[in-house]
């Protein structure tokens, strides 16, 4: 927790977030996700320890006075909030970067470029994938090669043209 704590204080966010935030739009709805469900959890919550309260007590206990008597969890999740954004973040860009690497990756390759080989961080997701594309990107620049040489080659009629320029 206290490395958590450390390195979410005490980086500046503006220099951590392209490192954690590069598919926006998958990113970004994971993330609204969970506060939804974050939302919803902490509403059922307090539904039920108003219907718990009311069913266990004489008098009944109203929603305001669960409200409350939940007033402190509600604060220190709340508290805790931005450390569940930020795990988000670190979770989704073990998915995100591999896929935005191996398309930037797959970009390069199409457009003729060499492409050098993915290595994907320890924890990161899709592993697999990468060394996939990693030998068809080889496999293709080989055969690019191949055929590069074989375009400056002479080809057979040239063979035999410069044989008989040099017979004569």
């Amino acid at each position: 927790m206290t490395y958590v704590c450390e390195t979410f204080f005490h980086l500046n966010f503006r220099q951590l977030a392209p490192m954690l935030y590069v598919d926006k739009e998958f990113q970004r709805s994971q993330i609204l996700s969970s506060i939804k469900r974050w939302c919803l959890y902490m509403g059922v919550i307090l539904s039920i320890v108003a219907i718990v309260g009311a069913w266990t007590s004489a008098g009944g206990l109203t929603f305001a006075a669960a409200w409350a008597y939940m007033f402190p969890a509600i604060v220190a999740s709340l508290l805790l909030l931005p450390v569940l954004i930020y795990d988000m973040l670190k979770a989704t860009n073990q998915v995100a970067g591999p896929i935005h690497r191996l398309r930037r990756e797959m970009r390069r390759l199409e457009s003729g470029e060499k492409v050098d080989e993915i290595k994907l961080r320890q924890n990161d997701h899709w592993s697999e994938l990468a060394d996939d594309f990693n030998r068809l990107a080889t496999q293709i620049q080989n055969e690019r090669q191949q055929r590069k040489e074989n375009d400056h080659a002479p080809t057979a009629r040239q063979t035999i043209y410069s044989l008989s320029e040099s017979v004569n």
